[in-house]
């Protein structure tokens, strides 16, 4: 994502002796944007883990046993419910 102009592709660390044509309260505005875009995603990440750390145990130790799993032998293990299969309407 690139706020400001930009004239050609992004490559990692090419354009950091750039002139950037917005204000530093923008790019600090945008940093503290992203901070907190990226602290609300870590935290809720690692409460899921917390939350579901017992299936992913299970699952990693089923794996390591047969090493390969069809898709519902995980949602077995990880308890999700799939959908029976809709009949075709005549």
């Amino acid at each position: 994502m690139t706020y400001g102009k930009k004239d050609r592709e992004v490559f990692l660390g090419k354009d950091l002796l750039k002139e950037k044509n917005y204000s530093e309260m923008t790019a600090q505005a945008i940093d503290r944007e992203v901070r907190k875009i990226v602290g609300t995603a870590y935290e809720r990440a690692v409460t899921l883990i917390k939350k579901n750390e017992s299936k992913l145990h299970k699952l990693a130790s089923t794996l390591l046993e047969k090493e390969m799993l069809e898709g519902e032998e995980v949602n077995q293990i990880l308890s999700i419910k799939t959908p029976a299969p809709k009949e075709a309407k005549a």
